[in-house]
């Protein structure tokens, strides 16, 4: 088959980092593979070139070029342009995407990875990959048939085990401390990610100060977490790290207070490194970890959520999952649906 994925984020998180690795196992199994990118201000073209497979066309945009309208024009610039308008299947991953590749090819047959809540653009697409089964209760009636359940996944550029030399620097800077039982917090440093709960919720349990919490991430909410850290010297607010899920088979829980998710990789990432984990009650991870896991609080409840800190401190063992749980989401599954589903509409 001959694909075209768009993955124009301008950034490089999970789910880009998932669209990469659907269009890396599609060239190692013989498809003709193409992937529209949008320049990084974080990473240079060189770097996210080399996570593609070598078969791969790459086509950048610039990091500015944010509307369909002008990727459009700068793809038509490009000498082989004309071979891109011939493609027939083409995914996107961001609603945006789904426009611009109507504007390539208005016969082609369009798909969309709907990583968060549905959006208007996705009139555009045949079909729709939900990553969640939640996700369809967001879906219009008229839409339901387009919709497919995809599922997610880990890509093999997250699970990795921790390069020794950057592991050496993390703990070089006081950000991980073997004598401490340590608690870990990843994500943007955004409201909706709850980091401002599992802040109050450390700072009300009852821990010896043998317990400390690594906070990795960084954005709007900074200054106010700081606020609420208050000089509390058990507490580490590090910044942002680039794939810091290398590091998390360092600590003993890790928590995910978000406030929604619309699936929640650093679940899984948690999962495949043993960490304790301890999750907001919100339907992407009721999927993951099922209704009855010991580890699920309410939303922003800062009470039972620093009452079950107090009960991991003591005893983390029922709050770790196996790994076999990961048997439910993985690279083969998802693609196989992917697939499925191109030849059935395509």
């Amino acid at each position: 088959m001959e694909i075209l994925h768009i993955i124009t984020h301008g950034g490089f998180a999970g789910s880009e980092k998932i669209a990469i690795d659907i269009a890396n196992n599609q060239a190692e199994s013989g498809d003709d593979v193409s992937v529209i990118l949008r320049e990084s201000k974080t990473h240079s073209n060189k770097f996210i070139a080399g996570m593609l497979h070598s078969n791969i066309n790459k086509y950048f945009v610039k990091q500015s070029a944010s509307h369909p309208d002008t990727q459009f024009k700068i793809l038509q610039d490009h000498p082989d342009f004309e071979e891109l308008k011939k493609i027939n299947i083409i995914h996107a991953h961001l609603p945006y995407g789904c426009q611009l590749g109507r504007m390539i090819n208005e016969d082609a047959k369009i798909f969309v990875t709907q990583h968060v809540r549905y959006h208007h653009l996705y009139s555009y697409a045949d079909g729709i990959f939900h990553v969640s089964p939640w996700q369809m209760i967001d879906t219009p009636e008229w839409a339901t048939g387009k919709t497919t359940l995809a599922g997610n996944y880990l890509p093999r550029m997250l699970v990795q085990k921790g390069r020794v030399k950057r592991e050496k620097v993390f703990k070089a800077r006081s950000y991980y401390d073997s004598n401490k039982f340590n608690f870990l917090v990843v994500g943007r440093l955004e409201l909706i990610k709850g980091i401002d709960v599992a802040v109050r919720a450390f700072k009300k349990a009852n821990l010896s100060d043998k317990a400390s919490l690594t906070i990795i991430g960084e954005g709007r909410e900074r200054e106010r977490i700081e606020k609420i850290i208050d000089g509390d010297d058990r507490i580490l607010l590090v910044g942002a790290i680039d794939n810091a899920a290398e590091f998390m088979h360092l600590f003993d829980v890790l928590i995910i207070p978000s406030r929604f998710e619309s699936f929640g990789l650093v679940a899984l990432e948690g999962i495949f490194y043993g960490n304790a984990l301890l999750l907001s009650k919100i339907p992407s991870f009721d999927d993951i970890v099922g209704d009855n896991f010991n580890g699920l609080f309410e939303v922003e409840n800062v009470v039972a959520l620093s009452r079950i800190i107090e009960r991991v401190f003591v005893d983390k063992s029922e709050f770790v999952l196996k790994k076999k749980v990961l048997d439910r989401f993985t690279r083969k599954i998802t693609v196989d649906r992917i697939t499925q589903r191109y030849l059935e509409l395509g």
